[in-house]
């Protein structure tokens, strides 16, 4: 099954402010997410919604946080929650202490930090988990085995 290749420590963080030592109060922080979202700026409106900044993993790869978002597309989970996401951009270095399937991991991440000494726990088991067998997504590599498409073999919710 497709879903049991995610873990919540391969998920986006949501932030519910700003940086303590950026000088951004709580309020000018929800303005500027909310603009870049296209929603309400009013003091009035704000009131009546909350929005959390997504920090997207530098680790993760491109084809998994696509997987990640259509999973949540076709779960319907924008509709369901009580809060606006709001993606501007902003990079997180945190690493999970799980290890994703290799397919899930950066390749330019992987290169530039996959043997920093600082990183050596953490990474210890990571690019030792090749893709699973049925769990419904099928790669296409080039010539030096880097990922140039994945589809979906079955229903992703399956």
């Amino acid at each position: 099954m497709l879903i049991e290749v995610i873990h919540e420590q391969f998920l986006s963080d949501e932030l519910s402010g700003p940086d303590s030592d950026a000088g951004e109060t709580n309020e000018a922080w929800k303005v500027r997410l909310a603009a870049a979202a296209g929603l309400p700026t009013s003091p009035e409106l704000l009131a009546k919604f909350e929005v959390f900044e997504i920090t997207v993993p530098n680790w993760r790869s491109l084809w998994f946080s696509n997987l990640i978002h259509n999973m949540e597309a076709q779960a319907g989970l924008d509709k369901k929650l009580k809060y606006h996401r709001v993606d501007v951009g902003r990079p997180s270095d945190r690493i999970p202490r799980w290890a994703p399937y290799n397919f899930g991991i950066s390749s330019d991440w992987w290169g530039d930090n996959g043997t920093v000494r600082a990183n050596k726990k953490l990474l210890k088991e990571w690019m030792k988990w090749p893709e699973p067998e049925g769990c419904g997504l099928i790669f296409e590599r080039d010539d030096d085995g880097e990922i140039i498409n994945m589809s979906y073999a079955q229903n992703i919710s399956s």
